[in-house]
């Protein structure tokens, strides 16, 4: 039995040695788009409940337009940053 034993324990590294190596592959670039399209979908979902505390600060959004589009760019570059991450860090097997 010892020898089946090691005999699967020395299968199962070669199986994750061949892993890391060359069957993991990577999405194509316009998954980029995707997980930012993605993510500004869902949060484009959530911002249905901040209309009420939108409209109540609607006269100092529109005294200060810059502040805006100033918090609308952040909140747009970390979506893009959101869809760069996940087209790095996601990884399938072929």
């Amino acid at each position: 039995m010892d020898n089946d034993e090691g005999l699967k324990i020395n299968d199962n590294k070669q199986k994750v040695v061949d892993l890391q190596n060359d069957e993991w592959q990577r999405l194509s670039l316009i998954s980029i788009v995707y997980f930012t399209v993605h993510g500004l979908f869902n949060f484009g979902n959530a911002l249905f409940y901040l209309i009420p505390a939108i409209a109540l600060n609607f006269d100092k959004i529109k005294e200060n337009p810059q502040g805006s589009l100033a918090v609308a760019s952040a909140i747009l570059l970390i979506f893009v940053v959101m869809g760069c991450l996940n087209y790095w860090f996601y990884r399938f097997i072929n």
